[in-house]
């Protein structure tokens, strides 16, 4: 698997978004967490986050994703 990480929220939407938004049911506490962090740095502040996805060698679609906003707990896809 190939993990990629950083705390930009826009690439992350763009290369994570559409694997989010094929269950969001199952997403929808990661999906909040993306809105906040989107929510607070258009207001402004910069919230530390730690964003994520990982895809299969190869591969361009996305397998799962993360999101970090310390101090709070992580939020992982099953």
């Amino acid at each position: 698997m190939t993990l990629v990480h950083h705390g930009h929220a826009g690439s992350f939407r763009f290369q994570a978004g559409g694997f989010l938004a094929t269950r969001p049911d199952l997403h929808a506490m990661l999906l909040s967490g993306l809105g906040t962090i989107e929510q607070l740095r258009a207001e402004g502040e910069v919230p530390p986050t730690v964003l994520g996805w990982w895809r299969e060698p190869d591969e361009t679609a996305t397998t799962a994703a993360f999101v970090w906003m310390p101090p709070h707990t992580s939020l992982i896809t099953p």
